[in-house]
Parts: C-alpha cells; structure tokens; sequence
C-alpha cells in the first residue's frame, strides 16, 4: 500500500490474511487548545522516532508507554495512529525493503476506542501480515474490540531474528510470543511514532494526532539493539524527526536511555 521511504519506515496496516505461519516539562509552540484537529485532505504517513543501523542487526526492545490519541480521522486499512519498535531491512531498492514490528495501532473504525497491540511482519516476497494478541485465548489472531490486547505500559516490545534459523519472534511483555520463518535479513532498528492522515506538508494545524502530547509525553524507556548473537545493549540511537509543528522527538542520555515523543500540536 506504501513504499518504505529510507530512515523512514511504516505500519501498513492493509493487507489482512486468515493465516500466519507458525514455527518533565516540554517547552513547544505554538499549542492548540486541547487537541483541535480536522482530518486532512490527503492520505500521507509521516513517521518520527530514533533509528540504528548495522549490518547485523537481529533483535530491538523497548518499553513503549501507553497512550490514547484523540482524534484519530484515518482507518485500520489507512495505517491509524501507531507507537512501535522495528527491524527492517531497508536498502536502496525499495521493492527488496522489509519489515518486522511490534507495538500499538488506534484507527478512526466504528469499536476502535483504545490502542490495541499488534504486529506486523512482510514475507520473503513483500506479502505484509498483522495479527494482535487476543487477552481470552492467549493466542494471536485477528483484531476483535471486546478480546484484543489493550496497550500498557507493563512490559516490553521486542522483535528479533535468529540469524541462523531465519525465525522471527515477536514478543509483548508476558503474552505468547509468536514465531514465523523469512529468509530476509534485517540491518536497522527504528522506535517511532507514526501517522496517516493530514493535509499537506505545509500543514501543522490538521490530521491524526500524533502519540503524546505537550502535558502527557509518551515515552520508548531503555531501548536496546541486538547485534548478531549476542546480547541486547543500549546504543547511541539518531533521532529522525522531519516534521517539526506536528511530531516531535527527544532522547536522552549516551548511549540513549529513553526517548520521549509529543504531539506539539495538543495539550491531550
């Protein structure tokens, strides 16, 4: 539905298939009251967050907090408003661009009150699946309001590939994690924010809003890379934030230790 821009990566969020294999105060202006948003007259993702590359990246995990964006104008198939951790493989032909991750998605959809967990993850050949963790069954499936995961706060979001098998798992606090076998591998690790429904890039006044807000930061605590084999550990992550007015990004410490993401646009 879209193309992985470079440094830029995505939920896309349209392509649905009934199965899967298995195996601090903020200084911002200017503000609107509250969050006063109209949808925009184009769809177009704009994605803001902390990258790393490598050419032997297996594995990212952070603790993304919770947060509830209001107002949400885009749909569940259009991508929402989403918070999520990431490997790709991102080179310079887009079409061989690839992409694993895990977090949380808000659409405008009649039922989608809350943020729901979900993952997503593209085969060999580009196919792109998601599925969210059902609460009831403890199982990943579909998306239904009254059984999927809500988002928390209360436990990590990791995606990771074993090198040498070619399984992918991704993981969401104590929940099942889920596995499935690609052949691609992944070389960068994005944390972002994203969202998909605004006017143009002139426009800082409309569209979905972005995850956190000037009084309610949402934050990525202790994001960590795995390399190869090895273990997780903290790097010094780029923060890519092109679009200023409507998404904005601050990470601290060296190697970076949290990073935190506001809607400079809303009070909440």
């Amino acid at each position: 539905m879209k193309r992985l821009l470079k440094w830029r990566n995505l939920l896309a969020l349209a392509v649905l298939v009934p199965s899967l294999l298995l195996v601090v105060s903020l200084t911002t202006s200017p503000v609107l009251a509250a969050c006063s948003l109209s949808s925009g007259s184009t769809i177009e993702y704009w994605v803001d967050g902390v990258i790393y590359g490598a050419s032997n990246v297996s594995g990212a995990r952070a603790n993304l907090g919770a947060f509830n964006p209001d107002p949400v104008f885009s749909t569940y198939n259009e991508g929402g408003t989403s918070f999520w951790v990431m490997i790709t493989k991102n080179v310079s032909n887009d079409a061989d661009d690839r992409v694993a991750q895990i977090g949380w998605v808000k659409a405008s959809d009649a039922g989608f009150n809350d943020p729901y967990v979900f993952f997503q993850i593209w085969n060999d050949s580009g196919g792109r699946y998601n599925l969210h963790p059902n609460c009831d069954t403890n199982y990943w499936g579909t998306l239904i309001y009254a059984s999927s995961c809500k988002a928390d706060s209360g436990g990590d979001y990791k995606v990771e590939k074993n090198l040498s098998t070619d399984v992918f798992t991704m993981t969401w606090g104590t929940f099942p994690s889920f596995s499935a076998t690609y052949d691609w591998d992944p070389n960068q690790v994005s944390i972002s924010g994203e969202i998909h429904k605004h006017g143009n890039s002139a426009t800082t006044t409309l569209g979905d809003h972005y995850p956190g807000a000037v009084g309610a930061v949402v934050q990525a605590s202790a994001p960590k890379v795995r390399l190869g084999s090895g273990s997780y550990s903290s790097v010094n992550f780029t923060i890519h934030n092109p679009h200023t007015g409507v998404a904005d990004v601050r990470k601290f410490g060296s190697p970076t230790s949290k990073a935190q993401y506001w809607d400079p646009r809303c009070t909440s």
